[in-house]
């Protein structure tokens, strides 16, 4: 709906009707979405069918709950707000800031009142309000030579990177002690778990390992890391292994290993190769017919 059919519908209501305003507020809403994501679809871009007041980092935006969480921030209980009445004068040293992609988690007298997460300057009651920042930024954490088993039991060393950010400060305030410290030993673990369900090197051509599953290695890690972090308020972005090589203590005999298996499937190589030609020889004499030769012929002429 256009602003002047909104206007004419507006006017031509006598008595104060607020059911038909809100309707006609919302179908304006509605029409004016409608038109951005239309405009979207033929520009050729993407449309995302989130809510319109949950930004990236799955904070809410909507005015009403900044207006009421600082609201609460103002008078967080009963004898907070009293004992700011009686020293008034301690309101000039309650201003705070946040800064962008930044929020702050509030208590009061130790219990949990509100989250503000945007930035700018606000008021904080002064008495027996708590803030704990908490960064809402992307980050990066790196898991460095570590030594994990595979599934045939040999050592290996692996080495990890996990892309992770905060998406609930009150989870990830109020349920971990220390959320960069849970991150990294959870991932720690998952690591291990994955690590232990493939071999380093295929034994057979198409067996799952180490060595050839990266991307699919990639996608589990970061799939079981998430379950483990659900309840921390923390969002895995990517979680990729980086390094992988055998330990110190057997990696010369691994070598020696894979030295003689290559070895084998040369010779094997090699006599799958002798063997088709010498019968391929034989079919062709067979088929031209520009000898016969016995069982005895044939048996001698592949032997040699």
């Amino acid at each position: 709906m256009s602003l002047p059919e909104k206007r004419r519908r507006l006017l031509s209501l006598k008595n104060t009707d607020y059911e038909q305003i809100d309707q006609i507020d919302f179908d304006t809403e509605k029409s004016g979405r409608g038109n951005e994501r239309c405009v979207g679809e033929e520009a050729g871009g993407f449309v995302d069918d989130d809510d319109d007041d949950v930004n990236d980092f799955g904070m809410e935006e909507d005015s009403a709950d900044n207006c009421l969480s600082s609201l609460k921030l103002l008078c967080p209980g009963a004898l907070s707000c009293c004992l700011s009445i009686i020293f008034a004068p301690t309101w000039l040293f309650s201003v705070r800031m946040n800064r962008h992609n930044e929020a702050k988690l509030a208590l009061n007298w130790g219990q949990y009142v509100t989250v503000k997460n945007t930035s700018g300057l606000f008021l904080v009651n002064p008495f027996g309000v708590q803030l704990k920042s908490v960064s809402l930024k992307e980050r990066a954490m790196e898991l460095r030579d570590e030594k994990l088993v595979d599934l045939k039991g040999n050592p290996v060393v692996c080495s990890g990177c996990i892309f992770w950010r905060v998406s609930s400060v009150k989870a990830s305030t109020l349920n971990v002690e220390d959320v960069s410290v849970y991150v990294k030993t959870c991932a720690l673990a998952t690591l291990k778990q994955v690590v232990a369900k493939y071999p380093y090197s295929p034994d057979f051509e198409g067996q799952p390992s180490l060595q050839t599953e990266g991307e699919a290695l990639g996608r589990e890690l970061k799939l079981d890391l998430q379950k483990r972090l659900a309840h921390a308020g923390v969002k895995v972005l990517a979680f990729n292994m980086t390094d992988l090589s055998y330990a110190p203590e057997i990696a010369k005999a691994m070598l020696v290993k894979q030295q003689a298996e290559a070895m084998i499937r040369a010779r094997q190589i090699i006599v799958k190769g002798a063997v088709d030609m010498s019968e391929e020889a034989l079919n062709q004499l067979h088929e031209k017919k520009i000898c016969q030769l016995s069982d005895a012929d044939r048996t001698r002429i592949l032997s040699q």
